[in-house]
């Protein structure tokens, strides 16, 4: 039976040899430009760590409109890239210690949207900063609870949630902070500092908001 299938395969490959043979050239073709990505690939990721250490240097050495400028453009050279997110969060910390939180914002947009990337968690907490900065007390808590709510536990989850608790605070809502108080404190461990920290915000909150 194995003899027959190898003959019949045999005698189907020797009428269709074009069909075969353009088969093996596309295969060909695909993996090699497959390994012509990667290659690709693998170069633009050492350039843009080598350019990004020297953009680095530039900030380090105190030329704020020069450290923007190099930021900028190597975002524009680099954006998709792990570096070209390190470069958002860079220009974005940039102008938020320049007092210009909303510059900040569309700078963090594109990495701060995608909690599965590997900073944007930290983007988003950035960005969250920057709109409570703004004035955009809403929207800012509306962004801290999304990463608190999309990360896995730990601290960023909790300084979400803490984040969003204090401009709830501040905007009044001790109703909607004291429950994210009580979030923190059955995330804490029983007996420590930080719950009984959350204990006492959380009673704080609940005394203030108002009666039903």
């Amino acid at each position: 039976m194995l003899l027959l299938r190898a003959a019949e395969w045999t005698e189907w490959a020797r009428r269709n040899a074009r069909l075969v043979i353009g088969g093996t050239v596309i295969g060909l073709v695909l993996l090699s430009g497959l390994l012509y990505y990667r290659i690709q690939q693998g170069q633009r990721a050492e350039k843009a760590a080598a350019e990004f250490a020297a953009v680095q240097a530039t900030g380090a050495s105190g030329n704020v409109a020069l450290a923007q400028r190099d930021l900028e453009r190597f975002i524009s050279r680099y954006g998709a890239t792990t570096e070209g997110s390190e470069a958002r969060i860079a220009l974005a910390q940039l102008h938020m210690n320049r007092g210009e939180p909303r510059r900040a914002i569309p700078v963090l947009q594109p990495i701060a949207g995608d909690l599965g990337q590997t900073l944007g968690p930290q983007a988003a907490m950035l960005m969250g900063a920057a709109q409570a900065e703004a004035g955009d007390r809403p929207v800012a808590i509306a962004t801290y609870l999304r990463v608190a709510d999309g990360s896995a536990p730990g601290f960023l989850r909790d300084e979400a949630l803490r984040n969003a608790a204090m401009l709830r605070e501040l905007a009044g809502e001790y109703r909607d902070a004291a429950e994210l108080y009580r979030r923190l404190v059955q995330n804490s461990k029983e007996g420590s500092f930080e719950r009984s920290f959350y204990e006492m915000r959380l009673a704080e909150a609940e005394g203030r908001a108002p009666r039903r």
